[in-house]
Formats: structure tokens, C-alpha cells, sequence
């Protein structure tokens, strides 16, 4: 009895120790506008932020949380994904235009695929890199939100995917 109840002790332990440093964050998004479908995502970042929110002219929006060391992490609804939209530009036109394909040519290719006799099913996206100031950088798709982060140095980027790894929706 005695062990287990170390046991148990020793876990409660290490798992505070493991979100150390971290605070949890909810994002809710109203993607689905022709359902009026509200989901809600959470996250797991870094403490020390300041939370700058940006909305777009069809009520799309992005949360980006901005760190003193200029690097950010975000969830956004706009299809370009704005953070990391120059990063992406980057790695060229074709990657470029499939990733920020938005819900006006998802609608659009749905319709060629039907009239073909097939299915088209939105793929999932990761891209990342190193910007222009030698820094880290990752864009993840998911659906029709973007998660990412941006301008991360070397010493913090395992905290950045740690972050990423642990989006979910509630």
C-alpha cells in the first residue's frame, strides 16, 4: 500500500512538473458559418504572453500570442494564415496556393470532383522552416484552422511543438 501510494504521489508530481511553464488556452472558432457551427480548440503554450487578436471582414479570426523575444504562436481561421503567409510564400506558388486554398475553392474543386465522380477531401497540412532572421517556423492545417508558430529560436523550439502537439478540439 504504502508503494502504491508513492506511486500515485510520484505521478501527481511529475505531471505538474511537465506543464511547468505552460497555461492553457481556448480558441473558439465559427468556421462553419453556413451551419452556425461554433467548436471550441484548446492549447497548452508557454506562459509570459500577450494575446493580440485580429478579425477579418467575414468575422474570421486569429489569435496570435506574442512573446517579449518577438516569437508568436497562433490559431486563426483566415485561410492565408496570416502569421507565417510570407515563410509559406516562400517555398513556392504551387505549395503556396494549395495550402491557403480557402472555403470558396474548397466549395469550388468539391463541385469538379462530384461532377467527375469523386470524392475531394481537404487535406491536412504541415509546412515549416527557418525564416529570413534564422529562426523556427511551423503552419499546420487542420481543416480550416492554421496553428503555428513563427520567429521561435533554437533554445525554445521544442516548447513551441510541445505547444502544437498538444491542440485539440473540446
Amino acid at each position: 500500500m504504502k508503494y502504491l501510494l508513492l506511486l500515485i504521489l510520484g505521478g501527481a508530481f511529475f505531471s505538474c512538473n511537465i506543464n511547468k511553464g505552460f497555461t492553457t488556452i481556448t480558441f473558439v472558432s465559427h468556421v462553419d458559418r453556413k451551419q452556425s457551427k461554433i467548436v471550441k480548440y484548446s492549447m497548452k503554450i508557454p506562459v509570459g504572453y500577450k494575446l493580440v487578436i485580429g478579425v477579418g471582414g467575414h468575422g474570421e479570426k486569429e489569435n496570435e500570442y506574442n512573446y517579449q523575444d518577438l516569437s508568436h504562436i497562433y490559431i486563426s481561421e483566415f485561410p492565408s494564415g496570416l502569421a507565417n503567409y510570407d515563410n509559406i510564400k516562400s517555398l513556392g506558388d504551387s505549395l503556396a496556393r494549395k495550402r491557403f486554398e480557402g472555403i470558396e475553392d474548397y466549395e469550388l474543386s468539391k463541385a469538379i470532383a462530384q461532377l467527375q465522380g469523386k470524392e475531394y477531401v481537404r487535406e491536412d497540412m504541415m509546412l515549416e522552416g527557418i525564416n529570413s532572421q534564422k529562426l523556427y517556423w511551423k503552419d499546420m492545417r487542420i481543416g480550416f484552422i492554421s496553428v503555428g508558430y513563427n520567429n521561435v529560436p533554437a533554445s525554445q523550439k521544442d516548447k513551441f511543438d510541445s505547444s502544437l502537439k498538444s491542440f485539440s478540439k473540446k
